[in-house]
């Protein structure tokens, strides 16, 4: 029997750190898998994930306020290990983000409650994340997200919806999943994945929405449950509220600014108009860090000791200070040969880059290189090696393979039948970060994942994505059915699968 996100040894961690007032991240999970919570002086005030980047850009392209063009050149920066989060708040606007930040934070926080791994903590002087959330109870914020966690899961991902005859109301949230709607089934995994909503808050929208017949099961669903009420969580009054309000704004109150035709060229002049005022009417709901730096700016002594300089032998002046006068302006030219004199080739191509330092601007745009035809210049490439479908096939093998021993153990121990209900969950309960990957995908009876569907998935992203996003998937379905074998499984069964699985990540790699 799964045990709800308050028992989880994650969830026991992450209070006895608020009990010591630690500060620091402790984190599940390492590398593209880890997720973490932060403190400072005991109180949570940030959840981070390898794919928030990525969720942001996902929600703001959905929403209109990015372009597929944006999305697409942002999508391209975060591959090459860049940071776009000040591109993103410059794009929406702070009161625009803050509320798809807060769903952000709390959709990371309830993957990391539901973490079975064993978290590990890292002491920290300080908390230096873009997502900061502050302005509520941290002990109050954990409860509730624990429960929102334990009611969604029990929304099967792979019910069937259709439009129902109740009326949405102005809920913006609604309406969208409303528009996802109609005559024809469609399963709850779908209908989230369309609307610029953490999975979270989507499906505890959708159980709301089938209580008030605004959503409804397909018929010949009906006819088959012989008059048996769905299972529905505990919604009263409703959990999504529990979230705090939609970033949604109300469908009759003015539009969410749209940039749809600015550039990502944050030195332009051309600025943003001026976004509406963020008022809320509740005291207790808690801000993001664009909010809160409005209202207060009295910082402590001791808090800015904190960003103190100490270095006092560099910078202008020698004593650490940063200067902008002229005469500490350093011009520095540079000249990229491809062929020139000196280069033994029969063409020429220069790039000239002139950049003053210290104030940092670029006194021409940099120029394209320009080979003569008969000149073979090297080829760059960045990035591995494209996956082949031969290599996607072997560390799928593998993957099956391991699954396959934990499904045979949970048979063992628990009945024919157990260990494939067992993968199914682990699989549709997984990160957002490779929903993509998993997205209508049904293991089969000895609990391997479908290699047509799962390749299906994995083709239809840019190749450039292919192998990273494989193999840590593989990892962590691998990871998570490993440790939900370690808490439900007696020990010896345990043991046995560990036994025949060992050496899964070397072979996954090869």
């Amino acid at each position: 029997m799964s045990r709800s996100a308050r028992d989880t040894t994650a969830t026991r961690a992450l209070l006895s750190r608020v009990e010591a007032r630690a500060t620091g991240k402790l984190a599940v999970g390492s590398g593209d898998l880890q997720i973490a919570v932060h403190f400072l002086n005991g109180d949570l005030i940030a959840a981070t994930a390898a794919d928030d980047s990525h969720q942001l850009v996902r929600i703001l392209s959905l929403r209109g306020v990015l372009t597929s063009d944006q999305a697409d050149q942002l999508e391209e920066r975060l591959e090459q290990g860049e940071s776009v989060f000040g591109d993103l708040l410059e794009i929406a606007g702070g009161p625009v983000l803050d509320g798809i930040l807060r769903d952000r934070f709390h959709q990371t926080l309830c993957e990391f409650v539901a973490s079975t791994q064993e978290p590990i903590f890292y002491a920290q002087k300080g908390v230096f994340v873009e997502n900061i959330q502050l302005g509520h109870d941290t002990r109050e914020l954990v409860a509730r997200m624990c429960d929102c966690y334990d009611n969604a899961m029990q929304i099967d991902p792979d019910l069937q919806l259709v439009r129902g005859i109740g009326d949405p109301g102005r809920d913006a949230a609604r309406a969208m999943i409303v528009a996802q709607l109609g005559d024809a089934p469609r399963t709850v995994r779908s209908v989230i994945q369309g609307v610029p909503l953490e999975p979270i808050r989507a499906k505890l929208l959708v159980a709301e929405m089938l209580e008030a017949g605004i959503a409804d099961l397909p018929l010949e669903d009906q006819d088959t449950m012989n008059g048996d009420e769905i299972a529905l969580p505990a919604l009263d009054p409703p959990l999504s509220s529990s979230l705090g309000a939609s970033s949604l704004a109300p469908l009759d109150a003015p539009p969410l600014p749209l940039h749809a035709h600015r550039h990502l060229d944050l030195g332009e002049e051309d600025g943003l108009e001026e976004d509406p005022e963020d008022v809320t009417d509740d005291p207790t709901e808690q801000v993001g860090l664009a909010s809160w730096l409005d209202t207060n700016t009295h910082v402590d002594d001791e808090e800015l000791d904190f960003f103190g300089d100490y270095d006092s032998n560099r910078g202008a002046g020698g004593d650490g200070a940063f200067s902008t006068k002229d005469h500490h302006r350093e011009r520095v030219d540079l000249d990229l040969h491809g062929g020139g004199q000196g280069h033994n080739g029969t063409a020429e191509h220069t790039v000239a880059l002139s950049v003053e330092v210290g104030v940092g601007t670029l006194d021409e745009p940099l120029e394209a290189l320009e080979a003569d035809a008969e000149a073979s210049a090297p080829a760059i490439r960045y990035g591995g090696p494209v996956l082949s479908e031969d290599e996607a096939m072997a560390k799928l093998e593998v993957a099956n393979e391991v699954l396959g021993k934990v499904v045979q153990a949970f048979d063992r121990a628990n009945g024919a039948g157990r260990g494939r209900a067992v993968v199914q969950l682990l699989v549709d309960g997984g990160p957002s970060r490779y929903a993509t990957l998993m997205h209508d995908l049904t293991v089969t009876d000895r609990g391997a994942l479908p290699a047509a569907v799962l390749l299906r998935n994995l083709f239809s992203r840019p190749p450039a994505e292919h192998r990273q996003l494989l193999h840590n998937t593989l990892v962590d379905i691998i990871e998570r059915a490993l440790s939900f074998a370690a808490d439900e499984l007696p020990e010896e069964h345990f043991d046995r699968v560990l036994e025949t699985v060992a050496g899964y990540r070397h072979r996954l790699r090869g």
